[in-house]
């Protein structure tokens, strides 16, 4: 798939199928997070991939409202190391590590769209819980959760925003042409 196509296409999934994706699949997605960028060319992201079905459930019970993870065979958690930052920029360093992880969810959202998986960024859980069900350490924030698999049926999708409702020209509020 072009990548044109990837980010067109892609959406949020919230219902997945019960067929199972390969490991070799969920492997390719994990990588693809490698290749975001990161502040000062130090990367302090990790990534968790959890294919048990009962701590998915578990964890889908602490994210508010996104019942669905449970439905799906992978979870991925991305998590940054907020104390290597901090060392490296101060005050800064959780900004930082928030851009890298985002970038990085990117990254795996389109490689997901490429490889014909389906997921949603989830954003919305009880970090401290999480955090305890797969044994985080302290000095990590977990930035995103993404069920991986399967698209049970094709969700009605939210209307994109066209470039001029999006984009401005040299100044906040100004049109482009």
């Amino acid at each position: 798939m072009e990548l044109k196509e990837a980010i067109s296409k892609r959406h949020s999934t919230r219902s997945f199928s019960t067929k199972k994706v390969r490991l070799a699949d969920a492997l390719h997605v994990l990588d693809s997070a490698i290749h975001a960028p990161s502040a000062g060319g130090v990367n302090t992201i990790k990534v968790i991939l959890v294919d048990n079905a009962e701590t998915i459930k578990e964890l889908a019970e602490v994210s508010f409202k996104n019942e669905f993870i449970s439905d799906a065979p992978y979870l991925i958690v991305v998590c940054s190391d907020l104390r290597q930052k901090k060392n490296l920029y101060g005050t800064k360093g959780a900004y930082y590590a928030a851009q890298e992880a985002g970038a990085a969810v990117q990254n795996m959202l389109l490689r997901i769209e490429d490889l014909g998986l389906a997921s949603c960024w989830v954003g919305s859980f009880d970090e401290n819980v999480v955090k305890k069900i797969l044994e985080i350490k302290d000095n990590y924030r977990v930035e995103a959760m993404l069920p991986l698999g399967y698209e049970f049926k094709k969700e009605s999708k939210f209307k994109k925003t066209s470039l001029r409702g999006f984009a401005f020209y040299n100044k906040f509020g100004k049109k482009t042409q």
